[in-house]
């Protein structure tokens, strides 16, 4: 877990958001929201990294996201469903989707 943590020390601290949501399309409603407590803020703070460093959630982010998430992507692939927001990018990148990023103050 120490390179997870170690990237995770550089990223921008997200105490003032309750939560990220993630639009696809021109949909109102999102297909997911992370919320920002206990065993999900990592999650809100890469998400909402990368929202605002690519713009959204592209293959390109998602590539980078799971840079981010080091070691517990191997996790991920060996326990579908075990790692939500992971496999939340392993889908994007694998069906070449696009993610908006929108801060839940």
């Amino acid at each position: 877990m120490e390179r997870f943590k170690e990237n995770l020390s550089k990223l921008p601290e997200v105490n003032d958001l309750k939560a990220v949501a993630l639009f696809e399309g021109d949909q109102t409603e999102p297909v997911t929201m992370i919320e920002n407590k206990p065993g999900k803020s990592a999650s809100v703070r890469i998400y909402h990294y990368l929202g605002s460093q690519f713009g959204g959630i592209s293959p390109k982010a998602a590539e980078k996201g799971l840079e981010i998430y080091a070691e517990f992507v191997d996790d991920a692939k060996q326990n579908p469903g075990s790692h939500p927001n992971i496999d939340l990018l392993f889908d994007v990148i694998d069906k070449d989707r696009y993610l908006a990023v929108k801060a839940m103050k």
